[in-house]
Parts: C-alpha cells; structure tokens; sequence
C-alpha cells in the first residue's frame, strides 16, 4: 500500500497556483510507498549514496552524507 500525496490540480489550482506553470511531464501528485521517512532516507542512501541530496547556495550533501549526519543526530539524542 502507498500513501498519496493530494492532487492540488484541476479545481485547487487557485490553492495552487504555481501549478500552471509547471512542465506538462511534471506530474501534481506522487505516490509514496506507506514506510517512515527514515526508511526512505536509508532506501535513497543505499541506491544513490554519491548523488546529490540537498542543493543549498553553493552546498551539496549526498545521500550517503545526509544518512551519517542523521544517524549522528539519533545517536546524540538517544544518549540524552
């Protein structure tokens, strides 16, 4: 079973504007597999660990660097 994210377009395009000015190949909702978020974060670390992430300025995080800074994370809070 997955989980859907909501369909904005057709009658919600006044919820969602920029829908329009999307490519006609870019789809307005996805289906999502029904796992936690760490699950989907430890998937795309296994199958992509050297693509890029997270885009911000001129930063890149890859997979794989964004799995070891969250599981960092996790540990320091699970030893509070």
């Amino acid at each position: 079973m997955s989980s859907t994210c909501p369909n904005l377009s057709g009658a919600g395009e006044t919820r969602a504007p920029w829908l329009a000015h999307y490519p006609e190949f870019v789809p307005t909702s996805l289906e999502y597999p029904d796992q936690p978020l760490w699950w989907l974060l430890e998937e795309s670390a296994r199958n992509f660990p050297d693509r890029v992430a997270c885009h911000y300025y001129e930063q890149q995080v890859t997979y794989r660097e964004l799995f070891d800074s969250a599981r960092r994370a996790l540990d320091e809070v699970m030893q509070s």
